[in-house]
């Protein structure tokens, strides 16, 4: 199965654990960039702690379409 992303997608997949507080924080974001800060603070905080991230690299393509209508879009 080819990935058909955009070529700024690399189709792996990383899977993080995140806390209420997380969750909080992205439904509360006002904006792309609130997102990112949130998202890089989990990334930052798994990064350093195992067993709070899960990776499925270039798996992710088929599971996404699994889970989806067949496409990355």
């Amino acid at each position: 199965m080819r990935c058909d992303a955009p070529r700024d997608m690399a189709c792996r997949g990383v899977h993080f654990a995140i806390t209420n507080d997380d969750l909080a924080a992205l439904l509360n974001a006002d904006s792309d960039g609130d997102v990112m800060e949130v998202v890089q603070s989990v990334e930052e905080r798994w990064e350093a702690n195992e067993g709070f991230i899960c990776e499925t690299d270039k798996a992710w393509d088929a599971i996404h379409r699994c889970l989806s209508d067949g496409s990355l879009t």
